[in-house]
């Protein structure tokens, strides 16, 4: 499906739309993560040859792989067209990217996923581990009242980490550069976040390897989820 090139700003504004794709690396990947080598920009190779762990490699050339696939899906140009410029920090800048489309990108234990809408958005996905630690792990971006919760049952205090952990990290990508450079994870309050307002609305889904989570400033009337390559069983909340 080709989307609209508009950024919702008033009450006329088109709905909200979602749209992502997941893939995970594996032996179905190996082709895509080869054939993309030779379409990179010099500022991909320059990350790419810092990268010294051969599954975080493999994991970023599938990220710019799918990223490149899924914006051919949606927009009228090959996917050897594309080209990014990278940023320490953030997400690559994409030249020609049409306006008012807004991307995110999240990878974690060699699952990727890209999101694309037409309004501010920011995803993450994080693999779930035991932790040595959990308590020490959460006071790094928990609220006093998250970590008060987290002692509470213990049989499901994993669950509650990871789904705090990952809404917080969605909603901070979602914001401004000016706002994140003011934000600290542990003022973000998870309830605040399930509860929505007019500039924030959460979206969570997972499966048994993964957690994850995305925010909108606008809630989508439309997600249209892809697994590309390997496939992926998905929840999310809400949509299924």
């Amino acid at each position: 499906m080709r989307y609209p090139e508009l950024m919702p700003d008033d009450k006329n504004s088109p709905a909200a739309w979602l749209k992502l794709w997941f893939s995970r690396v594996g032996e179905s990947t190996l082709a895509a993560e080869r054939s993309v080598l030779g379409w990179l920009s010099p500022s991909e190779r320059a990350r790419l040859a810092r990268i010294r762990h051969d599954n975080k490699r493999r994991e970023y050339l599938l990220s710019r792989f799918l990223m490149r696939h899924a914006l051919s899906e949606c927009f009228p140009r090959a996917a050897v067209e594309w080209q990014f410029d990278e940023q320490i920090g953030a997400i690559p800048v994409i030249e020609a990217l049409p306006h008012g489309v807004q991307i995110s990108l999240s990878h974690s234990g060699g699952y990727v996923c890209f999101g694309l809408a037409n309004c501010a958005l920011g995803i993450d996905i994080e693999i779930v581990r035991p932790r040595r630690d959990l308590l020490a792990s959460a006071k790094m971006f928990m609220h006093r009242d998250e970590l008060d919760n987290l002692g509470k049952n213990a049989a499901k205090a994993m669950d509650y980490f990871y789904r705090c952990w990952c809404a917080k990290e969605a909603c901070y990508k979602s914001l401004a550069p000016d706002r994140q450079a003011s934000t600290v994870l542990s003022t973000i309050r998870y309830v605040d976040l399930r509860a929505g307002d007019a500039n924030r609305y959460l979206i969570e889904g997972g499966s048994e390897d993964f957690h994850f989570a995305a925010s909108m400033a606008q809630r989508p009337t439309e997600i249209r989820r892809h697994s590309y390559l390997s496939p992926i069983e998905l929840f999310i909340k809400g949509f299924d």
